[in-house]
């Protein structure tokens, strides 16, 4: 601003050009960016977020305050004229490329951020003045300043940084991508535990087993209320440790969970249902009562929630490293749910209420073995996983396939009338053995979606000789040549794009 100076006597010159003005010298204002502005900007470009400079300040001074921020463009510069002079589509194009704004006015500003909008973006917009108010207002984001934010742009908005730190949008955006995986991972842990407890109340009424319901409604309400809790408490409390930013933000229209990610939450359930209905099925053929039946089959389901609860805290990352993962959380839920197992089994009142029965330490080592088998194929597939995806984890769908191959064979050799700690063992040694060593064999395989079709087609073959040579179809082939029409399906629609 020029500062000058006059001395008049009066009468007064009519208009204040007339006086004999002296020049004094110039006054230069300057509003410099905030001194962590640049970080600010520098950690949203990590996190893929486009950051654009909207202002009605001139030209010169947008372009140098965007160089000394670290803000992008490729494009010199736009004004709000040429804004509101493009059609639909030429804006669309050109807000692709363009991340500086100057002499933009309200109109201008809210044609903008709709344009962005109707493209796909999802659009945060931070203002403080009356004129940012409509384009706060029509952003999916409206973010004002608390202290210097007039009254106006504050109601427009839907989030008000108080002390106007920008450093709290990077927060935000942090804490907003970590409840969301946390989420994701709620939902998918309760899509897996919820299948083992359908499979196994269902399959054995469809099949006729011996004891078709296992279950009673006093032990499913006693699930829910292991599973509520740890889904809703312990899954929110998870770190953002194993959550990579730089992944970018997700799609406006992406569902919750994609078709391979619920494909696989369903397997690892089927896999500990296959898991725990073989015990089932074993302690039934073997003569042993309903309660003690009952009480394999609860017990191994409990202790596979307690494991599954672990497993699932990241589906790329092992066990090995979770366990590092710093949720306060996590010896809480393991002690409560191990107090109520152990009051359950050995609190003799609890134990009749769920119509259980005494549990020796070699069968709840059993118990232990099965959980942990059913769940800790996972892991095994974690750290097998190659960078990129690949279909090489189809082949890990041969877990349950394989116990009934080994089972139905050894019990044709050796009927299991009197089952022994050592047997199970045995055909939980085998089947483990010969799961890895196959996928040892695969994993060097260069085609491996035909690989994962051949050995779909090699359980289904199996099955069927077996039905032929038994002359009947026992519930171990029908889930033999399901569980092989599932991978050729499966190596089929993801044709080498299996992904966690």
């Amino acid at each position: 601003l020029g500062v000058a100076s006059a001395v008049a006597e009066e009468p007064f010159p009519v208009s204040q050009d007339h006086f004999n003005w002296k020049l004094e010298g110039l006054l230069a204002l300057y509003d410099p960016p905030k001194k962590n502005i640049a970080e600010v900007i520098r950690q949203l470009y990590a996190t893929k977020v486009n950051v654009k400079l909207v202002t009605g300040d001139y030209a010169p001074t947008a372009l140098t305050i965007a160089r000394q921020v670290g803000i992008r463009t490729s494009f010199p510069y736009q004004t709000g004229e040429e804004v509101m002079r493009m059609n639909d589509e030429e804006l669309r194009i050109s807000s692709a490329n363009t991340s500086i704004y100057a002499r933009m006015f309200p109109e201008a500003k809210l044609r903008l951020v709709k344009s962005l909008r109707a493209s796909g973006h999802t659009v945060a917009m931070t203002g403080d003045g009356v004129n940012d108010a409509p384009a706060l207002k029509a952003a999916d984001i409206g973010i004002a300043m608390g202290n210097r934010g007039t009254e106006m742009a504050q109601q427009a908005a839907d989030l008000v940084i108080a002390d106007d730190d920008l450093a709290k949008i990077n927060l935000a955006v942090t804490e907003g991508r970590k409840i969301y995986q946390n989420l994701r991972k709620a939902v998918r842990y309760i899509i897996t535990i919820h299948t083992p407890i359908i499979l196994i109340a269902t399959l054995p009424l469809i099949l006729g087993w011996t004891f078709p319901n296992i279950f009673t409604p006093i032990h499913i309400i006693f699930l829910e209320l292991i599973m509520g809790p740890t889904c809703s408490i312990f899954f929110e409390k998870e770190p953002v440790a194993d959550i990579d930013l730089s992944e970018g933000p997700r799609k406006r229209n992406s569902p919750l969970l994609m078709t391979g990610e619920l494909l696989t939450s369903v397997i690892q359930g089927a896999v500990i249902a296959a898991g725990i209905l073989l015990l089932y099925y074993w302690f039934m053929q073997s003569g042993k009562s309903l309660e003690e039946t009952r009480t394999m089959v609860f017990t191994s389901l409990l202790l596979a929630n307690i494991f599954l609860t672990f497993s699932v805290r990241s589906y790329s990352e092992t066990i090995i490293k979770t366990l590092r993962y710093k949720n306060r959380l996590a010896l809480p839920i393991v002690l409560i749910s191990a107090s109520f197992l152990a009051l359950i089994l050995l609190f003799p009142p609890a134990r009749q209420l769920f119509g259980l029965s005494t549990l020796s330490a070699g069968r709840f080592g059993l118990c232990v073995v099965i959980a942990l088998v059913s769940v800790g194929w996972f892991e095994v597939y974690k750290a097998n996983l190659p960078v990129g995806n690949d279909p090489t984890g189809v082949i890990l769908l041969l877990f349950p396939s394989t116990d009934f191959i080994v089972y139905t064979t050894l019990q044709q050799l050796m009927p299991f009338q009197n089952p022994s700690l050592a047997g199970t063992a045995l055909l939980l040694t085998i089947s483990s053995s010969s799961l890895i060593a196959f996928y040892g064999l695969i994993a060097k395989a260069r085609n491996k979606y035909r690989w994962s079709t051949i050995c779909g087609m090699l359980l289904v073959v199996v099955a069927l000789l077996q039905v032929l040579l038994l002359q009947t179809a026992q519930w171990e082939q029908v889930a033999m040549a399901g569980m092989g029409t599932l991978i050729i399906l499966i190596a089929y629609q993801l044709k080498g794009r299996w992904a966690v």
